[in-house]
């Protein structure tokens, strides 16, 4: 890892500046490096930490949740996280630790002593954290969802299985839709490639201004509904999305209890079964656009959908020689 870093420094991928908060460093070491914490700290606000800090520096968003007045979390953030960043980032925290690829769908990193782990996120985030800090995690998630099995056995029957109405589609799109895609026009795509169809919405949403539906590649089933909405800032788009959630609710009845690593994020999930509404933030302040989003999904037709492109990917590959 340490010769790793020397080549990308000799090559100009990497320069000492800015210097990243690292795993162990006290608040004051990350304030010496930052200064004060901006506002928006989610660690107050966290069940899992009593303290933590939000800091910018050279273009990055670092967010850092302290457990026992040491850093256990680094959320590094950038418009584009490359790869030489992120080996940097790696042997940055790691020291004389060995980095190794973990799993394949998403490929994580950890330490060969297992100490240390790290998860990308969509190619504009990496999250560094310590053994400690996934199983405590896992702890509170054990507990959540003990209390809420708790919870429903106590309430009266008629209550517990009270959901509201079946989640079907919206904007005058139908999930489990059969269409012929050669009708609609691939406007827009997913980060995989997928492709996404316009339409023209009926009832449309005021401040969602984009609207989209994806379907399975080879038999063009509808499995999912997606409206988008372009937001000036994080607050503003929060304050949007809990005026979408009161009445998605009313509507169709509770949302989901979010895990403990669901609330460090700005999503909101309201499941039926194998259906569900998102209602989601997405993007950073400062470095890209706040966006909205509004999904339907259908969780079988989604997995149908996934096969139907291995299919149609495998009889492009010539596998004569594997």
């Amino acid at each position: 890892m340490k010769n790793y870093m020397a080549i990308l420094f000799a090559l100009g991928f990497l320069s000492p500046a800015p210097a990243f908060a690292r795993i162990g460093e006290t608040p004051a070491q990350c304030e010496a490096r930052y200064g004060k914490a901006l506002p928006g700290s989610h660690g107050s606000e966290s069940l899992c930490f009593t303290n933590g800090g939000f800091y910018k520096d050279g273009g990055y968003w670092i967010e850092v949740d302290f457990d026992q007045g040491k850093a256990d979390s680094l959320k590094y953030s950038k418009l584009k996280m490359s790869e030489s960043v992120i080996w940097y980032l790696l042997a940055a925290n790691g020291g004389d630790k060995k980095w190794k690829e973990v799993g394949m769908h998403p490929i994580y990193w950890q330490t060969e002593d297992g100490e240390l782990r790290a998860y990308p996120e969509g190619g504009t985030t990496l999250r560094v954290c310590t053994k400690q800090f996934d199983e405590r995690l896992a702890a509170i998630e054990t507990k959540e969802a003990e209390r809420k099995a708790k919870e429903k056995k106590e309430l009266p029957e008629s209550l517990a299985e009270k959901t509201g109405e079946p989640i079907t589609g919206a904007f005058g799109v139908t999930l489990g839709t059969r269409v012929d895609l050669s009708k609609y026009t691939k406007t827009n795509k997913l980060d995989s490639g997928e492709p996404m169809y316009g339409f023209i919405p009926k009832n449309p949403v005021n401040g969602l201004t984009e609207y989209y539906f994806l379907a399975t590649p080879k038999t063009g089933i509808i499995y999912r509904v997606w409206a988008i909405g372009h937001c000036g800032s994080t607050p503003v788009c929060v304050n949007q999305q809990a005026v979408l959630v009161d009445i998605l609710e009313k509507k169709y009845g509770p949302k989901d209890e979010l895990s403990a690593m669901d609330k460090l994020s700005d999503e909101v999930w309201i499941s039926r079964g194998h259906r569900g509404i998102v209602v989601k933030c997405r993007g950073i302040d400062g470095l890209q656009g706040i966006t909205l989003e509004l999904i339907y999904g259908d969780g079988d037709l989604q997995k149908q959908a996934e096969n139907e492109r291995i299919e149609l990917e495998g009889k492009k590959v010539n596998g004569s020689g594997l």
